[in-house]
C-alpha cells in the first residue's frame, strides 16, 4: 500500500485529500477496503498534575476492495472536521492524526489486527 497525502494541514470543512494505491498483485486473497480516518487527540492536564487521554473518530471513510492479482489507485476525499474544543485548565496537546488503512481478506500473519497501516499527522 502505497499513501500519498496531498494536505498536510487544512482549514475547518475543506477537504483532505488522499491518493491511496494497493499492489495486490502477488496475493492470493484481495481486500475488503480500503478504511480512512481521521482522529482527533486531547491530552489534557489538571492543576494536581493528573493527565488524561483522549482519542475520538470524526471521520470515517471507507473506499472500494482490491481484488487478488490486481492493482488499484483511489483518489479519496473526505472533510475535516470543525475542531470544537471546551477545557477548563490547560490543554497540553490537541491534534489530528488522518489514517488510511487496508483491511485484508484474511490472515497476514498469527494473530492480530496487522492490516497495512499508514497514519501522518494533519493540522486543522
Amino acid at each position: 500500500m502505497a499513501v500519498k497525502f496531498r494536505n498536510t494541514a487544512v482549514k475547518a470543512s475543506t477537504p483532505i485529500q488522499i491518493d491511496v494505491k494497493i499492489d495486490n498483485r502477488k496475493c492470493k486473497r484481495g481486500t475488503k477496503h480500503v478504511e480512512c480516518k481521521l482522529k482527533k487527540h486531547i491530552f489534557v492536564q489538571a492543576n494536581s498534575g493528573d493527565r488524561k487521554d483522549w482519542s475520538s473518530s470524526k471521520s470515517v471513510m471507507k473506499a472500494r476492495p482490491v481484488e487478488a492479482g490486481l492493482e488499484g489507485t483511489m483518489e479519496l476525499e473526505m472533510l475535516a472536521a470543525v475542531p470544537n474544543s471546551t477545557a477548563i485548565g490547560s490543554i497540553v496537546a490537541n491534534y489530528y492524526v488522518l489514517r488510511a488503512k487496508a483491511v485484508v481478506d484474511g490472515c497476514l500473519c498469527c494473530c492480530g489486527d496487522n492490516h497495512p497501516v499508514v497514519e501522518r499527522p494533519i493540522f486543522i
